[in-house]
């Protein structure tokens, strides 16, 4: 989340010890790895107690934590729950903020999140029903492991997680291992704990049917039965995928969270961002007001501010954490709350900030060997303009965006604009789906097979470009051409329309040639950058936040219209953040999985199209105009008008309807 918006501020940068370790050793998740079966205990009663008296110190208690395993059934009316929703009108994706939730339709929030929504609200969410998971029996077959370092773990008796945080920390503190030896066996095991406590529980993978063809799939969770959908990418289980135990661990990490932010909050401060296991709270060594808009204090001059805490404010914060360390306190003493950096923090949107301090000059400049300095979120998926010097860092270039921005809008500077400012946007892309493939016929049929675009190749793709004089906005635009790494030829290389026919598919980028196309360059992208909007927010006018809103953001109030089942969101990752997708198989990049109601309706359309139209119009009372709208799609059937075309149907499998001569909709 993104809290203090186009505003620096100081901060204490802090974050979680290993935070899905952490979550998984204070849950005792591996009990139920290693579980022969689980059983599913009703304990709506006792979450009901729960909520009726928990308080912020409860939850410092490690032994709560255990019995958060365990699933409620939430009837959200404004309580502050994630949700997931299209938030930003302009584009269809769906994000998710945690905000206040109301919905008509009760739907299933893992326990720790039933917890942080009654710690944040002040109240409970209606509960109507809740479950435990409890581990029963051991499996047999396990076996001993050793970690670098030669410590062995037992796993009948160690949770291996937490042992490898534990023996991580043992080799980063051995100075008697070799610099390169140690680093690698840290981050080996940092790597093998993380993917273990959270990464193989919520692997699934997208398989792609042919064209025109479509797998059933068994949906499972938001109805009392399972149901089924015939779907293009059904989406396969790794293969120690366990979505309730994904969904416990990433639900405990909001818990720690909302406890930090209450922490924060009670002392009357502010946090400028916080992301999935860090938060940069508002603090420097005096504390005091800091002038902001849409601050809830008023500074000496009246304007709107917001409350700076102090350094040893932060460190009270940090300490209380110390009870929440489930880890051996010889290897990981203290506690799981770490202190990052103290520094400015200049916050645009959620994985949108920079950390900065000021030189001598008084000159914003980015924190130095922090990885988070300058989040390239949004900018990972472009190519480094410096690409022709290998001598520069692939990441300067972001460096030095972030500083050029910072610059203007937080010192009101004119600095130099960098030297790769108007080289055009380019990307990196690969050959993956025919229909990419398929674009380079023409240009495949005069080169050699050595020379031509194959399957898998790598592929540059320019982003942002401009169509000619002509061609509407309506119309499909995406140039591709064959890989390079002389970026520097970018106007002589064949560029190709992805979505043109193929006699209109080759562009020209000579600003001299009729109908030429025109890249977009990094100056356009660094404006639109820095002015990304927070959509899942509220600005300090209580409206959504739009690119030129300012100051402190608050949360949304939310109130469930229709509800989907959709499927994973990162398929096709590259595809979705070059804009290269082909939105043609939206299908394939998100699956929604149509209802029970929404399948039978759907038969009942089926069926009525193969039915002459004036039959059914006279049948439903609606004109055929109007009728033909309702079975192709095209206007939403009205609850009369449904009904009647349900009945209408009914009859006919009933065979109680003369059947009539006339041309069927579908002819």
């Amino acid at each position: 989340e993104c809290r203090i918006r186009r505003v620096p501020v100081p901060v204490r940068m802090v974050d979680f010890t290993a935070n899905y370790s952490t979550l998984s050793a204070l849950l005792r998740v591996w009990q139920l790895v290693i579980a022969e079966r689980w059983q599913q205990v009703d304990c709506t009663d006792d979450i009901h107690r729960l909520l009726a008296t928990v308080t912020l110190d409860d939850c410092f208690d490690p032994d709560l934590w255990p019995h958060l395993v365990g699933f409620a059934l939430v009837a959200p009316d404004d309580d502050v729950l994630p949700v997931r929703a299209q938030y930003n009108p302009n584009r269809p994706a769906f994000g998710i903020g945690v905000n206040h939730f109301t919905s008509t339709e009760p739907l299933w929030y893992p326990l720790p999140e039933v917890v942080a929504a009654t710690l944040i609200g002040g109240r409970p969410p209606k509960i109507l029903e809740a479950f435990r998971l409890h581990p029963d029996g051991v499996v047999d077959g396990l076996t001993s492991l050793m970690l670098p370092g030669g410590h062995m773990v037992d796993p009948a008796v160690d949770d291996p997680w937490k042992a490898m945080v534990e023996q991580r920390h043992r080799i980063r503190q051995d100075a008697t291992l070799e610099p390169s030896v140690r680093e690698g066996q840290q981050k080996g095991l940092k790597v093998a704990s993380s993917s273990g406590a959270y990464g193989i529980w919520s692997e699934y993978n997208s398989n792609t049917e042919p064209a025109g063809k479509n797998a059933p799939v068994t949906i499972y969770g938001r109805h009392d039965q399972p149901w089924t959908d015939d779907v293009r990418a059904p989406e396969t289980p790794g293969k120690y995928c366990s979505p309730p135990i994904a969904a416990v661990v990433t639900s405990g990490a909001r818990l720690l969270l909302t406890l930090l932010e209450r922490c924060v909050t009670d002392l009357g401060g502010s946090w400028a961002m916080a992301d999935t296991d860090s938060m940069a709270i508002v603090a420097n060594e005096d504390g005091g007001l800091l002038e902001c808009p849409g601050g809830a204090e008023l500074s000496t001059d009246g304007d709107s501010a917001i409350r700076v805490l102090t350094y040893q404010q932060v460190e009270d914060i940090r300490d209380r954490f110390t009870a929440l360390n489930p880890y051996d306190r010889s290897a990981v003493p203290g506690s799981i709350l770490k202190a990052e950096a103290d520094a400015y923090c200049y916050a645009i949107a959620a994985k949108r900030y920079a950390l900065f301090t000021y030189d001598e000059h008084g000159i914003p400049r980015l924190v130095p060997n922090k990885v988070h300095a300058a989040c390239s979120h949004g900018l990972g998926h472009l190519l480094n303009p410096y690409a022709n010097d290998k001598q520069i860092a692939g990441d300067r270039w972001v460096r030095e965006l972030w500083e050029y921005h910072l610059a203007r809008e937080v010192a009101g500077l004119d600095p130099e604009e960098p030297e790769w400012f108007d080289r055009p946007v380019l990307s990196q892309i690969s050959t993956t789906s025919p229909t990419i493939l398929n674009a380079f016929d023409t240009l495949n049929a005069g080169r050699s097979y050595a020379g031509q675009v194959k399957p898998f190749n790598f592929l540059t793709y320019a982003p942002g470009a401009q169509p000619p004089a002509g061609i509407g906005p309506e119309e499909r635009y995406r140039l591709i051409t064959a890989y390079t790494t002389d970026l520097s030829k970018w106007r002589t290389l064949d560029w190709i329309n992805l979505h043109a026919p193929k006699e209109e598919q080759f562009v020209s980028l000579d600003p001299s040639t009729p109908g030429s196309a025109t890249l977009a360059t990094y100056r356009k992208l660094a404006r639109c950058y820095i002015t990304h909007p927070e959509a899942k927010a509220l600005g300090p006018d209580g409206q959504p936040c739009e690119r030129d809103t300012i100051g402190v953001l608050s949360r949304r109030h939310v109130h469930a219209g229709r509800i989907v089942t959709i499927g994973k969101e990162a398929n096709r990752v590259d595809d979705r953040a070059t804009g290269l997708a082909d939105f043609s198989d939206a299908d394939r990049l998100l699956v929604t999985y149509r209802e029970p109601q929404d399948l039978a309706w759907d038969e009942v359309l089926a069926l009525a199209k193969t039915r002459p139209l004036s039959e059914v119009a006279a049948a439903i009372g609606r004109s055929p105009r109007r009728t033909r709208d309702v079975l192709t799609g095209g206007s939403k059937a009205r609850a009369a008008t449904a009904s009647r075309l349900v009945r209408y149907v009914a009859d006919l499998e009933r065979g109680d309807t003369l059947w009539s001569q006339g041309e069927s909709i579908d002819e």
